[in-house]
């Protein structure tokens, strides 16, 4: 890597709408439609895509797409 390169870098924001409460939710389909918005988007940008997905710290909260 060439660390002189960082200074010619221009950050790159996107704003994201929130998506609330997400108890209850076990199938991706189900996820709100501004998570699913957001997942895509990183899927895309990376050009990796999303297996699963956690939207908590236990095993029951994970949902695989």
């Amino acid at each position: 890597a060439d660390l002189t390169m960082y200074d010619k870098a221009k950050p790159i924001y996107e704003t994201f709408k929130g998506w609330g409460d997400l108890n209850n939710v076990k199938i991706y389909n189900k996820l709100p439609l501004n998570m699913r918005k957001y997942l895509e988007y990183i899927e895309k940008e990376v050009n990796v895509p999303i297996e699963v997905v956690s939207i908590g710290p236990e095993r029951k909260e994970t949902i695989i797409k």
